[in-house]
Parts: structure tokens; C-alpha cells; sequence
């Protein structure tokens, strides 16, 4: 399994759902964990109802948006040092017009749920890590829904 999938992800292609979402739902549970942070994830609609139908609603989507010049100049460089078969022009042209075409929906399909927190990436690691982190903890600290859960008396 592990050659077919370096060869779609060489490619630009997308990873077929049934053996993403078995890889990922058997890391959740052998991890113990409550709580995920999935990084790239889910890239199609598919995916996603496939995600919510197998493993559960998320809490919160994350949207990190940058345009496509910073895009390709961070991946460009990230090639230099990563040996990632995907870090190379032609590559990363097929990947931009895949997310236009598979992802963007993923993330219209969660705004319309309300879920989505959208961040700018285009700024240096740091501001996008701490704007990253406020989306975040706004949505945990985020007050009960008061009219479902009325205060005790």
C-alpha cells in the first residue's frame, strides 16, 4: 500500500478515501486520544462526509489561506531540504489545481456549517502560528449555547 500511495502523492493526486480514512480512523483509535489535530485532511468532499459518516462531526476546521505565489515560493524551498518527491514545480502546479478543483468545495462545504475558522498564511510563522492559536482557543472558550443548556437556578 505504501508504494501505491508515494506513487499518487508523486503525482499531485489525491490518496483514494477507503485507504486514507482506514489509515486514519485505525491511528485515532490505537492513539487513545479525544482530541485531533489533522493536518491536510480532509482534501474532497468525500472525504469529508466519509469522515463525519466513519469517525464523527469535527469541532473545527481550520482554513490557512495564502495566494498561490506564496504557496509555490514555501513548498519551492521546502523542496531544497525535504527530498519530497511533490516539492517540484510541475508537481506543485497539478496540486494547486487539484485543491481548486477537489479541496475549495471541502472548505465552502464548512463554512456553510459554521465551523470553518479561516486564517491568513501569508505572514512569517510565527503571526500565522499565533493567529492560528487564537481561532482556536476562541472556539474552545467559545460560551455554552445558553437557549439548549439553560443557566442552573
Amino acid at each position: 500500500m505504501g508504494k501505491e500511495i508515494d506513487e499518487i502523492m508523486r503525482s499531485g493526486g489525491l490518496v483514494p478515501n477507503n485507504i486514507t480514512i482506514t489509515l486514519l480512523e485505525n491511528a485515532m483509535r490505537q492513539s487513545g486520544c479525544k482530541h485531533f489535530l489533522i493536518d491536510g485532511y480532509p482534501r474532497s468532499l468525500e472525504q469529508a462526509h466519509a469522515f463525519e459518516e466513519k469517525i464523527g462531526h469535527p469541532g473545527v476546521v481550520l482554513y490557512l489561506h495564502c495566494s498561490t505565489s506564496t504557496m509555490e515560493k514555501r513548498l519551492l524551498e521546502r523542496g531544497k531540504t525535504s527530498k519530497r518527491a511533490d516539492d517540484n514545480a510541475e508537481v506543485i502546479k497539478l496540486r494547486f489545481e487539484t485543491f481548486q478543483k477537489e479541496s475549495k468545495p471541502v472548505v465552502d462545504f464548512y463554512k456553510g456549517t459554521k465551523k470553518l475558522k479561516e486564517v491568513s498564511a501569508e505572514k512569517d510563522p510565527e503571526t500565522v502560528y499565533k493567529h492560528v492559536k487564537q481561532a482556536l482557543l476562541e472556539t474552545v472558550e467559545k460560551p455554552a449555547d445558553t437557549a439548549s443548556h439553560p443557566p442552573a437556578k
